[in-house]
């Protein structure tokens, strides 16, 4: 009978953050889904798989439809769309600079 040898081990993480950002009259909370995954702890690789935002004035969360309505009142229509995928990329950056998993491929592309 043969010996068995382990060659490789992979690693895989489900990992949530939950970021706030005060816009002043209202708060945006961004919740980062991702999957890390290494190679016997020597790297590891981030793929973001969902960004959940909600909204929150005055500390209270509102509906989506409300605040979507509200926003584009204020700063036009297809204004909404636009702020939502800057949020979306500010805490997606935000998520690989404080993430305590090291993500080498990240911090190459940000020198």
């Amino acid at each position: 009978m043969s010996k068995i040898k382990k060659v490789e081990e992979r690693i895989n993480y489900n990992v949530y953050t939950m970021f706030s950002k005060d816009e002043g009259m209202y708060q945006v909370i961004g919740g980062v889904y991702a999957t890390v995954s290494g190679v016997e702890d020597q790297f590891f690789e981030h793929q973001v798989d969902e960004v959940e935002i909600t909204y929150c004035i005055n500390d209270k969360k509102v509906k989506y439809d409300g605040f979507k309505a509200l926003y584009e009142q204020l700063y036009g229509i297809g204004s909404f769309q636009i702020a939502r995928y800057g949020w979306e990329e500010e805490f997606v950056n935000e998520y690989h600079k404080t993430t305590p998993y090291a993500d080498i491929a990240y911090k190459t592309s940000q020198k």
